[in-house]
């Protein structure tokens, strides 16, 4: 598989029981349903146990970044790494005015011409939902 040595991914499930990576990627290669595998050898930074290391496996990951000590493969992914430089700046919001009407916003919602505009916001894991409900998930 692809190497994701040197690289923390989230999005991953502690795999107990294997305490070498040569028995995480045992582990993982053996599930159909697994396409990556991670093994952290301490003192690997966010490698939670100390004494012995530890497996973490999976069907996808969140994102990965570079962090020495991390050791393991995929079959599918594309590491992506996290960019370390600070975001720009959000401009304030305010009000805003137009021929269409006037756009203003307050502490409960927007209001476009004096009448309120509530928004519905909701967030799904995509790696917590099986592909196949993404569709329905979002929908409801």
């Amino acid at each position: 598989g692809a190497p994701t040595t040197d690289y923390e991914c989230w999005g991953l499930h502690p795999l107990p029981g294997s305490a070498t990576a040569t028995a995480c990627r045992a582990a993982c290669c053996t599930n159909a349903s697994c396409n990556v595998w991670q093994f952290c050898t301490p003192p690997a930074p966010g490698c939670p146990t100390a004494q012995t290391g530890g497996c973490w496996a999976g069907a996808t990951v969140d994102f990965c970044r570079a962090s020495k000590g991390w050791n393991g493969e995929s079959r599918t992914i594309t590491v992506v790494t996290v960019n370390k430089t600070a975001p720009t700046p959000i401009p304030v919001m305010g009000n805003a005015s137009s021929a269409q009407g006037t756009l203003s916003i307050d502490s409960t919602s927007l209001l476009l011409d004096g009448k309120r505009i509530y928004l519905r916001t909701g967030e799904v894991q995509y790696s917590r939902v099986p592909q196949a409900e993404w569709a329905d998930t979002i929908a409801t």
